[in-house]
């Protein structure tokens, strides 16, 4: 039988598991209303895949690549989240 794991690289794993662990997290902060402006979510998600992608053992070509794809994984959810609750939008 053939896993998950036998298909995806590490790499990967982990950054699907980062986004979605972020989305919970953020989605938990709306409703704690510890967020409650559009522009503190997107510059919390975006500090946070930052640090994320900091922290990978990668080349510098191979973090901007997978920053991309964190962002890429992120943003129609997020946009999804950010829908359902009416947050604040600053000037």
């Amino acid at each position: 039988m053939m896993l998950l794991r036998d298909y995806v690289m590490d790499i990967d794993r982990e950054m699907i598991s980062f986004s979605f662990s972020l989305l919970e997290e953020v989605d938990e902060k709306i409703q704690k209303k510890i967020l409650f402006y559009e522009n503190q979510v997107t510059t919390y998600v975006q500090n946070k895949i930052s640090i994320f992608i900091t922290s990978l053992n990668l080349s510098s070509s191979m973090k901007i690549v997978c920053k991309s794809e964190v962002t890429s994984l992120i943003r129609s959810r997020l946009k999804a989240i950010m829908a359902r609750y009416c947050l604040f939008r600053s000037c």
